[in-house]
């Protein structure tokens, strides 16, 4: 199967995105195998001139491709990617595509990802990164709902977004985080606290 999206990948037409984001799609494929699907899909700009598979250089005819192929490809499956019993390793590579690829059109799935309290910290932290970097137009109530979180990694997330957003909105993010002491050690490694 390897040899099949690496395929697609090289060959790069609209059609092999589509294929390469339905594959991830599929619940019943290996989470490494669709892992890999998608990590494929944020290259797709810019594949690499070494043939991932093989290891060895054969440059592509085109440097670079659309973004909009992979866009158009990958969106309308990101709700099932990202969908609570979806694996971490596929969540994971599906915010690194959006990251990459810099998707806006999945906005609202964002959005409910950082809200799921079921979802893991880790995951609801990246979606937030994800929305900061596309510029989400929610993102502010992201934020107050990530400062709110039970999850101590969802708000040292939202932390610098607040103070970049509203240094006033960072003070109730860092109170909380300073009163669950769970990641005293990790805010004062980043100097948000003084010793």
């Amino acid at each position: 199967m390897l040899r099949a999206l690496n395929a697609h990948f090289r060959l790069g037409q609209t059609a092999n995105a589509t294929a390469l984001a339905a594959y991830a799609a599929r619940a019943d494929a290996p989470a490494k195998l669709r892992a890999e699907a998608l990590n494929q899909l944020s290259l797709w700009t810019k594949p690499p001139q070494r043939d991932r598979l093989v290891g060895i250089y054969r440059p592509l005819a085109a440097p670079s491709r659309p973004r909009a192929i992979a866009v158009a490809a990958l969106e309308p499956v990101v709700p099932s990617l990202l969908a609570a019993g979806t694996p971490a390793a596929v969540q994971a590579a599906t915010l690194r595509t959006l990251n990459a690829l810099e998707i806006a059109g999945a906005a609202d799935t964002l959005f409910a990802l950082v809200a799921d309290e079921k979802q893991s910290g880790e995951s609801r932290a990246a979606a937030l990164g994800v929305m900061d970097k596309t510029k989400h137009p929610r993102l502010d109530e992201a934020v107050r709902l990530a400062s709110a979180s039970r999850s101590a990694a969802l708000r040292l997330a939202a932390l610098p977004i607040a103070a970049r957003l509203s240094p006033a909105k960072a003070v109730p993010v860092l109170a909380n985080l300073v009163r669950s002491e769970e990641h005293t050690s990790e805010l004062q490694s980043r100097q948000y606290l003084v010793c």
